[in-house]
């Protein structure tokens, strides 16, 4: 019984294997076919990150993203399929900053990347209202950061090996991890921020809240090993 049920298994793989080398190719994708450059009347700079919105009528993009280069986000107006009017840089967006990425929903909430206030909130997307050129009510996406510095981590690992003869050898090994030695801190404390209330009715806080009392990484470990292949 149970050799007839593997003889049917390895039958039934035969059969399907057969199948789908017999089956016909998938048809090929035409849809990303045939790339043809768009022109930007009347901008002559660079054209990074495009965002076509649903309705084909409005092109964002940013210009050179640089250091040397002060990033900012522009538009322009459909004219055809492979033309657009330049319309100039979106205004109540653009700071001194770094602003790049941009995209927007079918309701017109507009999205980019800023580095504006990444030192004190530890996030880069930010979202608004775009309506003629303009974006408004500008805001930090909410639940997208962790709102804590990002974690900065090298491990070096060294091997020497040595060898005896042929088949023999030993193998010297040195490792190092968290190389720079460089403090990665955890979120601040904020799971009970009031433990009670003074004479007054005032609320008494928390001694820890808000205290950042531990990293999430190790300090610098080195270890050192040897090893005998035979």
């Amino acid at each position: 019984m149970r050799r007839a049920l593997l003889l049917f298994l390895v039958a039934l793989c035969v059969l399907s294997a057969c199948r789908r080398s017999h089956s016909a190719p998938a048809p090929e994708s035409l849809e990303w076919s045939n790339p043809q450059r768009v022109a930007i009347l009347g901008y002559n700079g660079d054209a990074m990150e495009p965002f076509l919105t649903r309705d084909g009528q409005f092109l964002f993009f940013n210009n050179l993203n640089e250091p040397k280069v002060n990033t900012n986000l522009h538009w322009a107006q459909r004219l055809n399929d492979s033309t657009f009017q330049y319309k100039g840089e979106l205004q109540g967006v653009n700071t001194a900053a770094l602003e790049g990425v941009p995209s927007m929903d079918r309701d017109g909430n507009f999205y980019f990347v800023s580095n504006r206030s990444y030192d004190q909130t530890a996030s880069t997307l930010y979202r608004g209202k775009f309506a003629g050129g303009n974006v408004s009510s500008i805001e930090l996406v909410p639940g997208i950061s962790l709102h804590k510095p990002g974690i900065v981590n090298f491990d070096l690992s060294v091997a020497k090996a040595f060898a005896i003869d042929e088949r023999r050898k030993f193998e010297l090994r040195g490792e190092m991890f968290n190389l720079p030695n460089h403090p990665n801190f955890s979120v601040p404390s904020g799971l009970t921020a009031f433990t009670g209330a003074d004479a007054k009715g005032n609320g008494v806080i928390a001694a820890n809240w808000g205290v950042i009392s531990s990293t999430v990484t190790t300090a610098r470990q080195i270890q050192v090993g040897l090893k005998f292949i035979f």
